[in-house]
Formats: structure tokens, C-alpha cells, sequence
């Protein structure tokens, strides 16, 4: 049954009891956003070699509620496989049937000199998302490169959906202007591109910034012009001619707008 409610809880929080250079959680890391039908669990613990964690992954919270919201792991209602070797924790879980929303990797050691400890970490699932991975290459609006700096900058990040609720976020490295800047997503919606031939209504994730910017990613399965994929990214959400537009016609719209991706791949889809 699907779950529709989302707790609404501030932040991710990764809680870690005695040394954090020896006991953490890897994977996922703090708010990832996963998008695709596995999750790999990852977690050293120096101080325990040899262990029998107990350990959960909870739907909502990282709180045990009646282990109602156990969905994965050693405790009540689920009893899944692990791994725990000199240290180092591992478990991969299918979670194709999951719902989408907020959940919680609690690992706790039980032997050893960190007995006791207690592992958490906050992460998203969705079901409807955009993957923005790789280089572009995008000379500075005068068709010039500046001197010293490199053409080719880096983009990566995960935008998804929860529902009415969007989580994720994407961040561009400037080389160019010697800068990163990470676009928290405020808002996503799904779109064909028609100025490209593209009707698929899912081809492009159409993302509003919270601070105002305005990101379009191209899938990489869209278009055989874009093989890799395609992006426009609009500071100020409306066309400008801006040194950190992403945009092959700075200051107006249209097809040939779209800059491809030179190295790596978006994907915008559903899980």
C-alpha cells in the first residue's frame, strides 16, 4: 500500500557517538536523493572489527515506531542479509516496490569497544526525477575564453519529486568565472520539446531554483542530436546574457538553445 503522508522533519542529521573519524555512515550520504530501484548501504565502524549490528532502514523517521516503519534490515517485521568486515558494513537492498519519501539508515553496533554507538542518516527516494551528470563546453558570451580559464564546465546533481514536494539539487562548476554554485530545486515539472522534434512529455525536466534560476534538462534518450543529453540553465529564469547562463543563444529562447553534454549523461524519468 502506498504511503502519503511525508514527515516533515528539518534537514538530514548524521548522528554519530564517539569517534566520527572511526564510525560513519558512507552510504547514502546526508539528503541523497535516490532515483533508481537499488540502494546500496554502506557504514565503517573502526571500533568494531567483528560485529552483530543491528540495523534498519525506517520509512519517515529514524525512530523505531512500533516497527511499523521498518522496511529494511535485522529488526522487527524485516530481516535482511548484511555484510560486516573488518569494520565495514554493507547490505544491498532492491527497493523497486518502495514508496517514494523520506527515510532514515540507523546502524547500531552491539559488540566491541563501541558497543552502544548509533549510526543515523537521512535520505530521499522519488519516483519522478532529473540526473544531471558531466561537462559542457560553453565559451563566455562575448565567444571568447577567458584567459587562464578553462571552457569546459562540470554540472552534477539529482532533482526528484515526493508527491507535490521537491528534494535535490544541482551544482555547476564555473571554471570559467573560478566558481561553484549549487541551485537548490524549488519546484519540477515535466515537458515534451517540441522546437527539437522531441514529443515524449517526460524528454525534459523543467526545474525552478529557490533562488530564482531556471534549469532544463534534455534526457540523454531524447534526441539523436543530443546523444549524451542537453541543458539550459537561466539565471535569472528568464533569457539573459549573464556570465553564468548555460545557454548556446544568451538572451532569447528557442531550439538552439539547448548546450549538449560534452562527457557524462542526464536522465530524467520515472523510477
Amino acid at each position: 500500500m502506498k504511503r502519503t503522508s511525508i514527515a516533515l522533519i528539518a534537514a538530514s542529521t548524521l548522528g554519530v557517538c564517539g569517534n566520527a573519524l572511526a564510525a560513519e555512515i558512507l552510504s547514502p550520504f546526508a539528503d541523497q536523493v535516490i532515483y533508481e530501484d537499488s540502494l546500496a548501504l554502506l557504514a565503517e565502524d573502526q571500533d568494531a572489527q567483528d560485529n552483530t549490528a543491528r540495523w534498519a532502514v525506517r520509512f519517515g523517521s529514524c525512530d523505531a515506531i512500533g516497527g511499523a516503519n521498518n522496511v529494511a534490515g535485522n529488526v522487527s517485521g524485516v530481516d535482511d542479509p548484511f555484510t560486516w568486515t573488518g569494520g565495514t558494513f554493507t547490505a544491498e537492498l532492491d527497493i523497486s516496490g518502495w514508496d517514494s519519501g523520506l527515510y532514515c539508515f540507523v546502524l547500531n553496533t552491539t559488540e566491541g569497544p563501541a558497543a552502544g554507538s548509533r549510526l543515523t542518516q537521512y535520505f530521499y527516494i522519488v519516483d519522478e526525477y532529473a540526473k544531471v551528470g558531466g561537462t559542457i563546453y560553453l565559451e563566455d558570451n562575448e565567444g571568447d575564453t577567458m584567459p587562464g580559464k578553462s571552457p569546459t564546465d562540470t554540472v552534477d546533481g539529482v532533482v526528484g519529486r515526493i508527491g507535490s514536494m521537491v528534494v535535490g539539487s544541482i551544482t555547476v562548476n564555473y571554471r570559467q568565472l573560478g566558481e561553484y554554485r549549487t541551485y537548490e530545486a524549488k519546484s519540477m515539472s515535466f515537458r515534451a520539446a517540441n522546437g527539437i522534434g522531441v514529443s515524449d512529455p517526460m524528454a525534459v525536466a523543467d526545474i525552478e531554483t529557490e533562488d530564482g534560476a531556471r534549469i532544463l534538462v534534455l534526457d540523454r534518450d531524447a534526441s539523436a542530436r543530443y546523444p549524451r543529453g542537453a541543458m539550459v540553465l537561466r539565471e535569472n529564469f528568464s533569457p539573459s546574457t549573464s556570465d553564468s547562463e548555460i545557454d548556446s543563444t544568451p538572451g532569447t529562447t528557442g531550439a538552439e538553445s539547448w548546450v549538449p553534454m560534452e562527457k557524462g549523461n542526464n536522465h530524467v524519468g520515472m523510477r
